[in-house]
């Protein structure tokens, strides 16, 4: 694998685990503790409403997600962008999400909608386990562009 396509894969690690971006030592810089939440999380009964462009940070970096009506993601990390295509079960508590992001790997993990304009990911590396609880998570925002 070359080293521009292997960097490009790690983009989505990054997002998920700053230690895994090629521009950073293994071991990555310490993420700011996860902000504290008190709002119910909102119920929604379409997945649809997760799509849109959403965005936020994570650990010092800017963070932009684009999900569409046919099951396809785009993650932006540090200006450069990964596709893949994803999944959302919301008969679960918390709501599922499955993003196959390709050589990257398959990233299982969960989602919460803080409110209408707001969603909670839970951070982990690709293939690993979906997590149960939220422990380390980002936040992102809708945008309009």
């Amino acid at each position: 694998m070359s080293v521009r396509k292997t960097a490009s894969a790690l983009l989505v690690c990054v997002l998920f685990i700053i230690s895994a971006c090629s521009a950073l030592p293994f071991g990555g810089p310490t993420a700011t503790p996860a902000p504290t939440l008190t709002p119910t999380p909102i119920s929604i009964s379409d997945p649809t409403f997760l799509a849109g462009l959403w965005k936020g940070e994570y650990g010092g970096a800017e963070v932009a997600m684009t999900f569409d009506l046919q099951g396809n993601v785009s993650v932006a990390v540090y200006g450069n962008l990964q596709a893949g295509t994803y999944t959302l079960n919301i008969t679960t508590t918390p709501y599922q999400l499955d993003m196959d992001m390709g050589d990257v790997g398959v990233i299982t993990t969960i989602v919460e909608f803080v409110d209408s304009n707001t969603i909670k990911i839970e951070n982990v590396y690709p293939t690993i386990e979906r997590p149960s609880i939220f422990n380390d998570f980002f936040l992102l925002t809708r945008s309009s562009n």
